[in-house]
């Protein structure tokens, strides 16, 4: 069942008493300029820790389009196919001067998939609620505005999904009457399908089905079929971060063994704290919110008793869950 009259009203009130603008005060947006290429624009990302940034129009007024790592997903898949020979490179090749041997004047502009589809905009003073109610709709981020002394817009912040669910989790006493619910009590909740790789696939075949399926993340099980790990889109940033391009190469196993390996060593607890992304149908949507903010992803894959993946929540399903 979904939410009754009462539980709207009050969930309304909750998402109202905030604005967007709020929401980002403390950011410092981060655009790609308009003559940047493929590489620099990847770079950019890279150095920022970000997923996406606008780029700027080349005539300086506004923006031509958001450049993502989906962006460069489809770029490189065009030029190294999944199904294409193994590279004999070296062990330190810098994926981003693979990217700028390849064609070194193709621009981040000219390679906006999303282009204009994608760059969604609030003004700072509405309420979150309307922010949400677009990443119910699976928007994943929107720009927040204001009008400067010249009467033209300027963006201040992004707020994006992950943001928007961590302020529900800081309040989540505020809403506990919802979220304290089942997510089989949801209707929107695991409709869909798990898509799902296998450990023995390679990185880069990983990449070309969530190209392919506009996905931003797959299960990755053992051969039993039984969840072992989380591939996902933002994880391209670790390749790179490091000079590792025949890490697309790696089965998808050892990568998430690295990357887990490499948490451990961050988090200085020196024992294997790789996070897990299973829930079952019987935990509370305040579970699944919680998980997914310590987890920082975007989705959780729901499991049957023996822990294979069945369906997934995501942030956009929990973005319906509390407006509809």
């Amino acid at each position: 069942m979904g939410l009754s009259s009462e539980e709207k009203k009050h969930m309304n009130s909750v998402l109202n008493s905030v604005s967007c603008g709020e929401l980002v005060k403390d950011q410092h947006p981060i655009t790609i300029p308009a003559t940047a290429t493929i590489a620099q624009a990847c770079e950019i990302l890279a150095s920022h820790s970000i997923l996406s940034a606008l780029v700027e129009s080349p005539d300086g007024h506004g923006y031509s389009g958001v450049f993502s790592y989906r962006s460069l997903l489809h770029y490189f898949l065009k030029e190294c196919p999944p199904d294409g020979e193994i590279p004999s490179a070296p062990a330190n090749l810098d994926l981003r001067s693979v990217i700028l041997s390849a064609k070194p004047n193709v621009l981040a502009s000219d390679f906006c998939k999303e282009k204009n589809k994608d760059f969604f905009k609030v003004l700072a003073d509405q309420p979150l609620y309307d922010a949400i109610v677009l990443f119910s709709k699976g928007i994943h981020r929107c720009s927040v505005v204001k009008m400067n002394e010249q009467g033209d817009e300027e963006i201040v912040g992004t707020l994006s999904q992950s943001l928007a669910l961590r302020y529900l989790s800081n309040h989540l006493i505020e809403i506990k009457d919802v979220v304290s619910r089942p997510l089989s009590s949801f209707p929107n909740i695991g409709n869909r399908t798990a898509v799902t790789i296998e450990e023995r696939r390679n990185v880069i075949e990983g990449m070309e089905v969530m190209h392919r399926l506009k996905l931003s993340s797959l299960p990755v099980v053992d051969s039993s079929g039984k969840l072992s790990g989380n591939f996902s889109l933002s994880d391209i940033k670790f390749i790179f971060r490091t000079k590792s391009y025949p890490m697309l190469w790696y089965t998808v196993g050892s990568f998430v063994k690295l990357l887990r390996e490499k948490h451990a060593l961050e988090s200085n607890s020196g024992m294997d704290t790789f996070p897990f992304f299973d829930i079952t149908r019987e935990k509370s949507l305040n579970l699944a919110i919680q998980k997914m903010v310590a987890t920082r992803v975007h989705h959780l894959w729901l499991v049957d008793a023996n822990g294979k993946p069945t369906g997934v929540v995501g942030i956009t399903d929990v973005m319906r869950c509390i407006t509809e």
